[in-house]
Formats: structure tokens, sequence, C-alpha cells
């Protein structure tokens, strides 16, 4: 029997081993000698099977899953919490601190306790923006940047000049500000910070003279209005103590900035010396608007404020309240 004959009893026996159709078999025939036609003129390297098809997909599953984001990647690999959640997170515990005490949260403090040891692909500014996008989902704070006053009294801008181009690099620190405006919810957090009541009340009282001051007025000055409402110097408070220490806190908070005078003018039997005056610092700048300046100041003399006062200090909040040293400041008609 030829060679071709024992071939097709051989799978005509298997078939009826198997209990085989024989239509089955006359569909799946013509399909078989397509395939074997096409692939007879083409190479070897060009003929695909299943499993090298299997092969070529899970090699581009490795390629995709090597180029993923370090997040993709821990994912992947179940751990959970990737690298970027981590040093967010971070970041925001270590802002929240350094609030408790309201202290400034300089950009190279945060730079060396946390993200120094970050070693993924985004940089500084995107994950501080990341954190601050959670902290006003859940925390309800806004993490605003406001400049820096250094151990000299000097003041940095965190906003550069356009033809500055080094804006990264300027020292900058960064503070949280209420984001919810609901009167209950801003007595809530005052109550809970008891600590800093005798405080608030002081900067707001002071905050009120610089606000009828046209935002300045010389250290002899100020002092001589704390003593009127029995603050003087040698008056020690049952909250927070020496006045003047406590004006000495808020400049290293930054809640107010106390600068050489440059325009002084001393008389001729006045001993040579340095004068100085305060103006609100940066974090006051942003932690307190003028609207509650003037309630403070309205709930004072038992006034109300008027439609039309409202209108006129949201306008001066939206303009630039700190100019340059070098530009001279515009004054403004104090208004009670």
């Amino acid at each position: 029997m030829a060679a071709g004959g024992r071939g097709r009893l051989r799978r005509r026996v298997d078939r009826e081993e198997d209990g085989g159709n024989d239509d089955d078999d006359v569909i799946e025939r013509p399909r078989r000698r397509q395939r074997v036609a096409r692939n007879a003129g083409r190479p070897r390297s060009q003929v695909s099977s299943d499993d090298e098809e299997s092969a070529a997909d899970d090699d581009d599953d490795d390629r995709e899953e090597r180029g993923a984001s370090p997040q993709r990647r821990n994912e992947a690999n179940g751990s959970g919490v990737s690298l970027l959640d981590g040093v967010v997170g971070d970041v925001m515990r270590y802002v929240l601190f350094r609030n408790i005490d309201h202290g400034p949260c300089r950009s190279s403090d945060l730079s060396k306790a946390v993200l120094k040891a970050y070693n993924g692909p985004y940089k500084a500014p995107q994950i501080v923006k990341i954190a601050g996008e959670r902290l006003n989902k859940v925390f309800g704070y806004d993490l605003v940047i406001t400049d820096v006053i250094d151990s000299r009294g000097i003041r940095h801008r965190a906003n550069a000049d356009a033809r500055d181009k080094v804006v990264g690099s300027r020292p900058k620190a960064y503070v949280l500000k209420n984001a919810i405006d609901n009167p209950a919810w801003i007595a809530h957090i005052n109550a809970k910070d008891e600590g800093f009541a005798a405080q608030r009340g002081l900067l707001l009282f002071i905050y009120s003279i610089l606000y009828l001051k046209n935002g300045a007025i010389d250290e002899a000055s100020l002092l001589a209005y704390l003593g009127k409402v029995g603050l003087g110097a040698s008056v020690r408070h049952e909250a927070f103590g020496s006045v003047t220490a406590q004006l000495q806190a808020f400049v290293k908070q930054q809640y107010l900035h106390r600068r050489k005078k440059s325009d002084v003018v001393l008389d001729k039997d006045e001993e040579a010396g340095v004068a100085f005056e305060y103006q609100v610092g940066p974090r006051g700048l942003q932690v307190t608007s003028k609207r509650q300046i003037r309630e403070f100041l309205a709930s004072l003399m038992g006034a109300e404020l008027k439609p039309t006062d409202s209108e006129l200090d949201d306008e001066e909040d939206a303009e630039d309240d700190n100019p340059p040293e070098d530009v001279p400041r515009r004054r403004r008609s104090a208004r009670a």
C-alpha cells in the first residue's frame, strides 16, 4: 500500500476511534489546506504560532510595566501605597505639624526634612501642588505661598520679577489658610485653639492700628498705643507674659514684620540710633483680611459695616498689599 493510502487509513481509523464526525473533517480539511498554501511562500520567521503570539503579548506587558510610573508599578506589585502617595502624605504631615505652633514652613526646611529622600520622577513643585490639593479636600485648608523674612529682617519675595530666571530657587514659605467661609466653622477652629486666643486678640488689635496707620507704625508709637490699653512694656500679661516678648514671637512667626525705617529724621539733640517700624507680616496678609479687621473695629465701636464698605474691602484685598521697598506706599484714607 502506498504511503498516502496508509496515512488516509490511519486518519480514518483515528477518527472512528474518537467518534469524530465526517462533516467536521470535511469543513476543517479545506481550511487546513488554505493555511498551508498561505504559509508556503513565507519565511519561517514570519509564521507565528499561538505560543509565539502569546509570548509577544507577555513581552509587551512587561515593557509597559517597566515604563509605567512608580505609582502604577507599586500598585501592580500590590504594595498598596505608592512612592508618590507616601511623599505627599509626608509633606501634608510636616506642614500640619509646623502650623500647630504657628511657625513658618520654609521651602528649604521642607526640602531637607521630606523631599530630599524622594527619588521619584516628580519634582518638588508638583509634589507640593498635589499635597495642597489634598489638604484642601481633606482638611479644608489652602496651602498658600508667602514671602520669607530672614533673621536679619530682610524680606525675600516668593514671586520673582518676570526678568528673574531663577524663580524656582527663590526662598519661600508655605502657610495654611482656612478655605471654609463659614462663621460657625471659624468659631469652632478658634475654640479648638484656645491657647492662642489671647495672642489672636492682641494681633487683631495691632492689625487694626496698622490698618488705621496705612500699613506701618514706628515701634515707639505702637508701644505707646498698647500702653493706653493696659499693655505697657512693664506689664506682664497673664496669658502671654511680656508684650515685647510677644511682639518678638509675632515677628518670628511672621505675623508681623519689624524693619528699619529708612525715612527717620532724628533731632540734633537726640542720640544717633536706629529706628524700627512694624508692618503686617507675610503670614498675616494671608490669614487675615481687611474685612475681618473692620469687623473687629466695628464690634469695638458698636457700629455696623455698610455694604459699600465691604465692596471696597474686596477690591483692596485683590490689590498688592506689599509694594516693593523702593516703591512709595499708596496712602489710603483711614475709614472708621
